[in-house]
């Protein structure tokens, strides 16, 4: 209640500064438009006037803030009615959901219970269902073991039977083995024999075949060795001869490149003797170029001619030695073809003196 009036007042408080305020702003605004429309009149509002306008504005607040105020009472009686009737309603439906909730428990624990019972009954017949069936099963289980008991005797007595039956023939399969084993071995005997025959047979005829064929070897190889004999001696007289020829041929080379060597000197001594007269030629003509002491290139030019004389010289020297080197060679070969053996190798490669 006590924060009733408070919010109360509060309400009156904030309506009153705005009715002033209203008020204020309505009795400016006026003024205002009496001053734009006395403005040539210029006429004044005296004191009183202003007192009385303010009372008046005074008397409209205070009558609206009871009017307010009344208003306010109205709707805090009706706030507190609808807060009173709320909290009613909320009271209600409190107590409806504890009795409810009371209900939902009370049908929760009834549903337990039947849960229960109806499990216990459950279990109950579970436990009979399954007695009956280790009972069922029991009897079906000693019904199995005496019927396995007999299927394995007649089982045991099938095996017996088979044994004996196996075991017979058996021995009979064994007497009939031995009998074979025995015939067999007489059989084996008997080859072995006559193939002990045959093999000393084949040994006798081989052997007689291999000391003939060694005969006739020891023959071929006696013809051989004769024939071999007679190819050597043949040789032998064939190599003799053609030593005598190669050194009739090496004869008549030595003395073909003797006869060479002396042309190839006196060749040697005519070229020497043109170059020494070229170089004294050459050498009396630089003494009087340079006694003259006249051109230059006169000097140049004679000593240019002397290098390729002594170039042509030196030329046709190599010339003449290739040249005799190749007579000398060709005239072997000759020699060597017209005593009919071919040339040796040594005198193919003969050094150029």
């Amino acid at each position: 209640m006590l924060r009733g009036d408070q919010s109360r007042e509060v309400l009156i408080n904030v309506r009153g500064v705005e009715l002033i305020a209203r008020e204020v702003s309505q009795f400016q605004a006026s003024d205002m438009a009496g001053q734009t429309d006395r403005t040539e009149s210029m006429t004044y509002i005296t004191r009183d006037e202003f007192s009385a306008r303010i009372e008046v504005i005074e008397t409209r607040i205070d009558a609206r803030i009871e009017s307010m105020s009344a208003k306010i009472d109205g709707f805090l009686t009706q706030q507190a009615e609808r807060d009173q009737a709320r909290l009613e309603l909320e009271k209600s439906q409190e107590q409806a959901r504890l009795e409810q909730k009371r209900s939902m428990e009370e049908a929760r624990f009834e549903w337990e219970r039947s849960q229960e019972a109806a499990r216990l009954e459950q279990k109950r017949e579970q436990e009979t269902a399954r007695q009956a069936w280790e009972k069922a099963h029991a009897v079906a289980r000693l019904e199995q073991k005496r019927e396995q008991e007999t299927a394995r005797q007649a089982w045991e007595k099938s095996q017996e039977n088979s044994r004996v039956e196996r075991e017979e023939a058996q021995e009979k399969l064994r007497v009939e083995r031995e009998e074979a084993q025995e015939k067999l071995r007489v059989e084996r005997e008997a080859a072995q024999k006559k193939v002990h025959q045959e093999r000393e047979l084949a040994l006798e005829k081989i052997q007689l075949a291999h000391e003939k064929n060694l005969e006739n070897l020891r023959q071929e190889r006696l013809k051989a060795r004769l024939g071999h004999e007679k190819v050597l001696e043949t040789a032998r007289q064939e190599r003799e001869t053609a030593r005598v020829e190669r050194e009739k041929a090496y004869e008549k080379v030595r003395l073909e490149q003797e006869k060479a060597h002396l042309e190839r000197d006196q060749r040697y001594a005519i070229v020497s003797a043109r170059i020494d007269r070229s170089l004294e030629r050459i050498d009396e003509a630089v003494r009087q170029v340079s006694t003259i002491k006249a051109n230059y290139w006169a000097a140049t030019a004679v000593h240019f001619l002397g290098m390729v004389a002594i170039l042509a010289g030196s030329y046709y020297a190599n010339q003449a030695n290739v040249l005799v080197t190749m007579q000398t060679t060709l005239a072997m070969i000759q020699s060597v073809k017209e005593a009919g053996n071919p040339a040796p190798a040594v005198l193919m490669t003969l050094p150029a003196e």
